[in-house]
């Protein structure tokens, strides 16, 4: 229900961040979309921290987009490179937690920032 919100408000919500008051005179409805957002964001925090942990949700919002940013891409295959960082780092943490006995949190958090130190090498080169 979120992705489907998020996807359907997808051009609002980048002309929200863009510019929030030429959003505004352009007549979308930015306070209603704000609202929307910040309580999807709300919803999906309290529901993922009974299940995964604190740790792997703070790591899972701030580190993918960071290391996406590091690209200069875009908005859009910005967003799309963060989701394919968050994805590919739960499924080789999750594995290496299941090899190697290690705490699933941990072991994705780890992979997370590993990504993040290579996405700053690439970077830099």
């Amino acid at each position: 229900l979120a992705m489907a919100l998020l996807l359907a408000f997808f051009k609002e919500l980048y002309f929200i961040a863009f510019d929030e008051d030429v959003a505004r005179a352009g007549g979308i409805r930015v306070t209603m979309l704000n609202f929307m957002l910040v309580s999807i964001i709300a919803v999906i925090i309290a529901l993922s921290i009974r299940v995964v942990g604190t740790l792997l949700i703070g790591a899972l919002m701030v580190i993918p987009p960071v290391a996406a940013i590091r690209f200069g891409m875009g908005f859009y295959p910005t967003t799309l490179l963060s989701i394919a960082i968050a994805l590919i780092s739960v499924v080789i943490g999750l594995s290496a937690s299941y090899l190697f006995s290690l705490p699933s949190g941990a072991a994705i958090v780890l992979c997370l920032l590993v990504i993040f130190i290579i996405a700053l090498v690439i970077n830099r080169r």
